[in-house]
């Protein structure tokens, strides 16, 4: 078993089989430049083949595809979902809720993974504050269903042909106008025969 050594540099001991101290020794220096990020100015350290083939230019993958391509990989970018709700870019692949960031902002803390966002005029680009309610999802499902049963309320109307009154969904009052197939079938026959007169 071999004893250790003091390094005569810097101090620091080292196993004599190694006959060196790796740490101070010449081949383990830093070698390269300091240079700062062309796009965001952070400060880089360049390693020596990077110098020797004209790279190290940027500090990560985000900065390099903006200075290369022109396109912005940092926070900012909104577009709105299929769904109808409007999507803020807050990093570099990285996308939230408006509405969600609008109530965080307001409420000063992120939302729990059990608060749901409601738009209160029912308008979900409206991301006002003063528009938005945080509520629990059993809470926000009420909401939502409240509007479903207004939907599924039934109204009665009068049958085109026979007159007899019926009732349908009051979503469906503009598509209906007869009480059955069979009322349908005989006014469309009746129509072709006057037409055909």
């Amino acid at each position: 078993m071999g004893g250790m050594d003091a390094c005569p540099t810097c101090g620091l001991p080292f196993a004599v089989q190694r006959r060196r101290c790796y740490r101070c020794h010449p081949s383990h220096q830093r070698r390269g430049e300091a240079r700062k990020c062309l796009v965001c100015g952070a400060d880089i350290y360049v390693q020596p083949n990077q110098v020797r083939h004209g790279e190290g230019r940027y500090c990560s993958v985000a900065c390099k595809v903006a200075g290369t391509t022109g396109r912005e990989t940092r926070p900012g970018g909104t577009y709105v979902r299929k769904d109808g709700y409007r999507i803020v870019k807050v990093g570099v692949r990285k996308y939230q809720l408006e509405h969600r960031l609008v109530v965080e902002a307001d409420l000063g803390r992120p939302l729990r993974s059990d608060e749901e966002v409601h738009h209160l005029n029912g308008d979900k680009l409206d991301n006002r504050a003063e528009n938005l309610e945080v509520l629990s999802p059993t809470d926000h499902q009420h909401r939502h269903g409240a509007s479903v049963r207004a939907r599924r309320t039934r109204v009665t109307f009068t049958c085109q042909h026979c007159g007899a009154a019926y009732e349908r969904k009051a979503s469906r009052a503009g598509e209906t106008r007869f009480c059955s197939a069979s009322c349908r079938s005989k006014a469309s026959w009746v129509a072709r025969r006057a037409a055909a007169m």
